[in-house]
């Protein structure tokens, strides 16, 4: 993997949500094997040090875009990276709403390729390879401008958590009877200083034993008036400066006060029910869609709800137990912590690979033939005992009509399986996908490695897949490989979809 070069900046205005969750993205990409470099526009020194900290690349930018030393600065970069990469695209990462057509189109000129993370559609048109949105309401309506090319990756499951979550994976949310430990987290930025009037709000709880943590953001501009604020608040409110670890913080929370930005899927993934103010015109989709899918409860725009409002809606929601267990279910059922890699599968599809099934292969497939999804894809869903599948493992080991693959990525990591059998008059094509690589299109990638083969080694001509009826995301993976629909069918009493790949003798 080479150099990820990242575009994004953070200031009390723009915040560091931009910049937060780009180095999730980074800190993946180098556990993989990969470097990382940011050019930003970036007046913070603790968010800065911050970067520098995981071994990644820090340039600073004096002026951000449309200035015209933005993409210079930018190309020129991308030329030096190119130069050390020539055997392969380097990826450009853009992260605000400054990126605009322009400054799209210049990237996909210079000839690397560009990943856009992106809330609502801000550009009048899109040249990059894949846009990102994380936000529960992103859909492709918000991109009717974009090039045919371009692949969209939308929604919470694609949401950037960086490693000290993904860290949390297995923990389990106690909820207790009664909230009393209160997260209060504006942001990175917070310009309007909506954090005072939430320490004003916990000042008027009167709960017994209530503990407070108040996270001062990076970007803050209001240092002194918070500080000033805190020294008349009881000794179990505390200011944190400096956090190295909000995700400790957030499971040692009940309950949050926060804005609705993107640090909203943090909170989702760790559980933690939250009171939620909108800071900007960026977070007020957001808002409402958290509250709409109970996940949260929305004061609405900040200038609007007074400390009252806040203290009187975190009150009830301190003090009732189901809605809190409700907020935790829901939150934790929408964000599941695998995001990231789904982003970095979708960028480095191409080193996608098919390497023979071996021995050591036996369990993981057994446990993949006994996941929910593939019982229920099956034909026959009944459970396979171990004893079973290790003697049908074999006997397709040293099958010579048995075409059998294992994916792996480009790791090396196995992300699913694909099967041909070759019987006296046809072969038939069978292909699993573990769960968290679906929807990128990891299955039809798999489909076309294994067709592509077998017509390599084999004089027939024709290979073919029997879908359940029901099975609309099978029936697309193997259509987008090129697989054309023949009919229906009856498998063991279950209606399927027949459909057939023709090798192509021009290729």
């Amino acid at each position: 993997m080479n150099t990820l070069l990242i575009r994004a900046d953070a200031s009390p205005r723009i915040g560091t949500g931009h910049i937060m969750r780009c180095l999730a993205l980074a800190q993946i990409w180098q556990e993989q094997g990969g470097k990382a470099l940011f050019l930003s526009y970036c007046n913070s020194d603790i968010l800065r040090r911050r970067i520098e900290s995981e071994k990644i690349g820090f340039i600073p930018l004096e002026k951000f875009h449309p200035d015209r030393l933005d993409i210079k600065l930018t190309l020129q970069m991308l030329s030096e990276l190119e130069d050390h990469n020539s055997e392969m695209s380097s990826w450009v990462v853009a992260d605000g709403y400054n990126f605009d057509a322009l400054y799209q189109k210049c990237i996909k000129e210079a000839g690397a390729s560009l990943l856009c993370i992106d809330d609502y559609g801000h550009a009048d048109h899109y040249y990059a390879d894949i846009i990102l949105n994380q936000n529960i309401f992103a859909d492709c309506s918000l991109y009717p401008r974009r090039e045919k090319y371009t692949r969209l990756l939308l929604g919470t499951r694609y949401a950037l958590l960086r490693r000290e979550f993904r860290d949390q994976r297995d923990r389990m949310r106690e909820i207790p009877q009664i909230a009393r430990k209160v997260l209060v987290t504006m942001g990175g930025g917070d310009s309007d200083n909506v954090t005072l009037k939430a320490i004003r709000a916990l000042k008027k709880i009167d709960a017994i034993g209530i503990e407070a943590m108040i996270i001062l953001g990076p970007a803050n501009p209001n240092r002194q008036a918070i500080e000033e604020e805190i020294q008349s608040c009881p000794s179990s409110f505390r200011l944190l400066p400096v956090v190295e670890n909000i995700s400790a913080l957030m499971a040692w929370a009940d309950v949050a006060v926060a804005a609705s930005g993107s640090t909203s899927w943090e909170l989702a993934f760790m559980g933690l029910p939250s009171v939620v103010l909108i800071l900007s015109e960026n977070q007020i989709a957001v808002a409402e869609h958290l509250a709409s899918e109970g996940l949260a409860i929305n004061l609405g725009w900040h200038r609007d709800v007074s400390a009252r409002m806040i203290t009187d809606k975190l009150k009830a929601l301190m003090a009732d137990e189901d809605a809190r267990n409700i907020m935790c279910k829901t939150g934790q059922s929408l964000v599941d912590g695998e995001g990231i890699m789904r982003v970095i599968m979708s960028m480095t599809m191409d080193s996608l690979s098919l390497r023979p099934i071996q021995e050591q292969d036996c369990e993981q497939i057994w446990k993949w033939s006994n996941s929910p999804e593939a019982r229920a894809a099956s034909f026959t869903s009944q459970y396979i005992p171990w004893r079973d599948h290790v003697q049908w493992f074999k006997s397709k080991l040293h099958d010579s009509f048995c075409l059998f693959f294992m994916a792996v990525n480009g790791w090396g990591t196995p992300i699913g399986q694909v099967r041909i059998d070759q019987k006296i008059q046809e072969a038939v094509l069978s292909v699993y996908v573990e769960g968290k690589y679906r929807g990128i299109g990891c299955g039809s990638k798999i489909i076309e490695l294994a067709s592509n083969k077998f017509f390599q080694v084999s004089d027939m001509r024709s290979i073919y897949a029997y879908v359940k009826l029901e099975n609309e995301e099978s029936r697309r993976a193997f259509m987008r490989a090129g697989f054309k629909f023949q009919g229906l069918t009856t498998i063991s009493g279950c209606s399927a979809i027949h459909l057939a790949l023709e090798k192509n003798d021009s290729e």
